[in-house]
Order: structure tokens, then sequence, then C-alpha cells
């Protein structure tokens, strides 16, 4: 998805504390969205090509689009988040399950940023950086992470293997008392 123009980004990782905020600030179409988005670190464009039948399996099956071959992964969701996009789907007969745009995505979250009182260079891939930087938190290999970001290269995978602001801020606190 490229960004509107004008508007300055930044790779920092979505921390925990901005994504709470900004869960509160969204409507529920838009919290189920980015809590995919959230879990499994999928881009804007794969989520936004699922259809009701890539739910599977207490997951969902997802195309990696950036990929040269394409492949097909198996994400598994939270218990939590499966059942509410089945009962979401319930409510309609749509085949897609987010029949929106790149664009009406970015200006939910952008919206929700300046109500939530949160930097506004937060953009959708700010979830995918949040899993990478969650998984190194949590400890997993990289290899691990490379996985789950669907990457075919390692090299691809370090650009979301980094540490936070909070994190940084917290070291330099530790070291200079």
């Amino acid at each position: 998805m490229s960004r509107p123009p004008g508007i300055i980004t930044d790779v920092e990782p979505l921390e925990l504390w901005e994504y709470t905020l900004l869960m509160a600030k969204l409507p529920p179409h838009w919290q189920l969205f980015y809590q995919l988005l959230w879990e499994t670190g999928i881009r804007v464009s794969e989520a936004l090509k699922l259809k009701r039948h890539d739910l599977e399996n207490a997951g969902v099956w997802v195309t990696r689009t950036k990929r040269k071959d394409h492949p097909r992964e198996h994400l598994p969701l939270s218990p939590v988040l499966y059942t509410r996009i089945l009962s979401w789907l319930e409510l309609s007969a749509r085949r897609v399950i987010w029949p929106y745009t790149a664009s009406a995505a970015w200006l939910a979250l952008k919206k929700a940023c300046t109500e939530a009182g949160v930097r506004q260079s937060i953009h959708p891939h700010s979830f995918r950086h949040g899993l990478g930087t969650r998984a190194r938190q949590a400890g997993y290999d990289i290899a691990v992470v490379q996985r789950l970001l669907g990457h075919a290269s390692i090299r691809s995978t370090e650009r979301y293997f980094k540490a936070t602001r909070t994190e940084v801020g917290d070291a330099a606190r530790k070291l200079n008392p």
C-alpha cells in the first residue's frame, strides 16, 4: 500500500500501549481488521483479499502477495478473534471479509490516531513491525519471525526485529541513573 502524498511515516514498531489506545477508538469492523494485522503481521493488501472460505481450523489462509512464489499459509488466530470474525460474517452474505480499500483502512487508522492522542506516524504497516518486535521481546529466534512474517530472506526480517522507543528509553535511564 502506498502512503498518501505528503504524509510522513516511520518504521517504528507499534507498541502494546499504542495498540490498546487505538483499538478503543476504532469502529468494531476496523477493530477486527486491525486485530488481525496485530496477531498475524499480514499486510493490508493480504488482509483485504481474504474471503470467507479462507477462514478455517481456527485460523486463516493467507496468500503472501509480495513473494514471487505467492505461497499460501495457514496462520492461527486467537479463539476470540476467530469467533468474532465468524460472528461478524454472519451479518452479511458477502464473500470478501473486508470490502474496503487500502485507503479506507489508512483513513480509519489516522482518525483513531488523532482521537487516541498517539503519534500520527503510525500506519497500517506498523502493525506488522509490531508483531516482529513482540516476537523478539518474547525471545523468539529471528528464523521464527521470518516464518511468521512470510519472508523468503532473513535479511528482510531484520527490519522488523528491532528495539522500541520505550526499550531504548528504559536502557538509557538504567545506564545513566
